[in-house]
């Protein structure tokens, strides 16, 4: 090494042939598909890295696409991150990269496009340009009145149908716009693909049709110094009176223009112009993973051997297991303990230390897709076929909470939180998993917030640990709310076995998917519970599901209702 130049010194530290191990080289043979599945840690981004790296120099790729699970993922860990695209490329060769969209162009002339898989319909064709979004000079209404999207800053309230909220982020690029006219007067400029709130539930503004209806507040002008105020009144001390606009003219695109979208926490909705829209990043989670990879498969069509490289830690979700068992795919597995000389020591200490052997250290470290366990009264089968994106209108919402029984910092168990509801066609539907590991005043009031946002009926909280705590810490959030305890006179795996019965006989539903709160339920067998720690999640989830219909009516002696106010 003392004997290289400075030039051969720089070469070689962009020589992933020096640097990279064996099981982090492209194989050899006829393949479409390498999946490589691996614990925390293995260099699975420097992998995907290097390989476009290398099809890039090899001028075997002129277009990619990039693909991660959220835009932050994308941006952060694929393109910007410390083993990600910009980082392995030579200085002399530095692609140019823009953020949003993620546009990245390569010294050979090749092009990268970035995608999430919270919208697979980016991947259809040329639509990847769009995003849910609108121009700068749409009204927002905020608790000063309504103010312009682009003067909308994180930590400001904008008003939801369940009350003020905060802005979370604002983010702005440039996309095609069209107008939709409505017949309160007002406009929406924005791109075809942003939700709005109709009797039939979110439909995109480009696919509105003349007369269908909007939900909408009403303003008036000149009232308050920031511009127009708000004149509906608040309902029930919750949510603004709203109602209904019908569309007279539907989407009539206008070009490019930049535009803007907002996250608002804890309410994927906002008033925008007086009508009702959708967050633009809450409305599809990761069970699109099918959505997303099909919509990939028919966009892989230029050149003679189109390739595609997947990096993930498993997970045993239908659509891996049919990429694994394609005959075109080859599969490289790994461990954390591969690549232990670059990582911390400190790491292997507190954490691979500590869950090496576990069920979860089986998955995480070492690999490993775990399946069902043998004996688990729920299986990966019944929860994947229990999974729906749509919900009916409620008759009933609980928010179920399972107390650790510890003080709720990084080093106790969670509080399981909950939301479940008995839909009018007589099913359960697992609304919300707001599971956290905070303390008394933390999870105390992100119940609250889920039995507000969810317009529950009840809190149901389980007494075992914490007696009268448990209630004293959610009326010190809000003592207006309905809450019930519960006890637990039986086991876990007992009270677990009639809701498994349900998701069985099909009549209990998940609204998207809820990895963690699987990985626990699938835990649960006739031997006990065989997952790490204490299955909060799924005790809340029991809990939930209980209440709603297993559990006609509960003897006094083992829990109590009470309301305030």
């Amino acid at each position: 090494m003392s004997t290289l130049t400075d030039t051969q010194a720089n070469e070689l530290l962009y020589n992933w042939k020096f640097w990279g191990r064996p099981n982090q080289f492209a194989p050899q043979g006829d393949w479409l598909t390498w999946l490589i599945i691996s614990g925390r840690g293995f260099g699975k981004t420097r992998l995907g890295a290097e390989w476009v790296r290398q099809e890039v120099d090899a001028k075997r790729a002129s277009r990619i696409a990039l693909v991660a699970e959220t835009q932050k993922d994308l941006e952060e860990v694929m393109v910007f991150g410390d083993s990600g695209i910009a980082s392995v490329f030579p200085p002399h060769q530095k692609p140019t990269i823009t953020r949003k969209p993620v546009r990245i162009e390569f010294h050979t002339g090749a092009l990268a496009l970035g995608y999430n898989a919270t919208e697979p319909d980016q991947l259809r064709g040329p639509q990847f340009d769009r995003a849910w979004c609108f121009n700068s000079h749409t009204l927002i209404a905020t608790e000063d009145g309504e103010r312009r999207i682009d003067s909308v800053k994180p930590g400001d309230l904008v008003w939801t149908r369940k009350g003020l909220r905060a802005v979370v982020a604002n983010a702005s690029r440039s996309a095609n716009v069209g107008r939709v006219i409505f017949s309160n007067g007002k406009e929406l400029i924005g791109t075809a693909d942003h939700p709005v709130y109709t009797p039939h539930g979110w439909t995109r503004l480009g696919q509105l049709q003349r007369g269908d209806a909007a939900c909408a507040i009403n303003v008036s002008s000149g009232v308050e110094s920031s511009g127009t105020a708000i004149t509906a009144g608040v309902a029930s001390g919750v949510g603004l009176e709203t109602s209904v606009a019908s569309v007279v003219s539907t989407w009539q695109p206008m070009g490019e223009q930049d535009v803007f979208c907002l996250k608002v926490e804890g309410e994927p909705e906002y008033f925008a112009n007086s009508i009702l829209v959708h967050n633009c990043d809450e409305m599809a989670k990761w069970y699109h993973a099918r959505e997303t990879w099909d919509m990939l498969q028919f966009g892989l069509r230029l050149g003679d051997k189109p390739r595609q490289v997947v990096t993930t830690t498993p997970r045993p979700i239908p659509v891996l297991k049919e990429i694994m068992a394609d005959p075109h795919t080859v599969v490289t597995r790994g461990s954390t303990f591969d690549n232990r000389s670059n990582l911390a020591p400190s790491f292997f200490d507190q954490i691979v230390k500590r869950y090496s052997g576990t069920r979860i250290g089986r998955q995480e470290i070492s690999g490993e897709i775990l399946d069902d366990v043998p004996g688990a009264i729920f299986t990966r089968a019944m929860l994947d076929a229990a999974k729906v994106q749509n919900k009916p209108d409620m008759q009933r919402v609980v928010v179920a909470v399972d107390p650790s029984g510890t003080s709720g910092d990084d080093e106790g168990d969670s509080v399981g939180i909950v939301v479940a509801g008995l839909g009018v066609d007589g099913l359960g539907y697992v609304l919300a998993d707001r599971t956290c590991r905070l303390g008394p005043a933390g999870w105390g009031r992100r119940v609250v917030d889920a039995y507000h946002e969810f317009q529950a009926d009840r809190i149901v909280a389980e007494r075992n640990y914490g007696g009268a705590m448990v209630e004293a810490v959610i009326r010190t959030a809000d003592r207006s709310v309905s809450y019930r305890d519960v006890f637990a006179s039986r086991g876990k795996v007992q009270r677990a076995e009639p809701v498994a019965a349900l998701f069985e006989q099909n009549r209990v539903k998940l609204i998207g998917s809820f990895p963690d709160l699987e990985d626990e339920l699938c835990s649960f067998t006739n031997e006990g519970y065989v997952g790490d720690g204490s299955p909060n999640r799924g005790d809340a989830a029991v809990w939930a599901i209980t209440d709603l219909m297993v559990q006609k009516s509960a003897p006094v002696a083992a829990s109590g209702v009470s309301r305030f106010g």
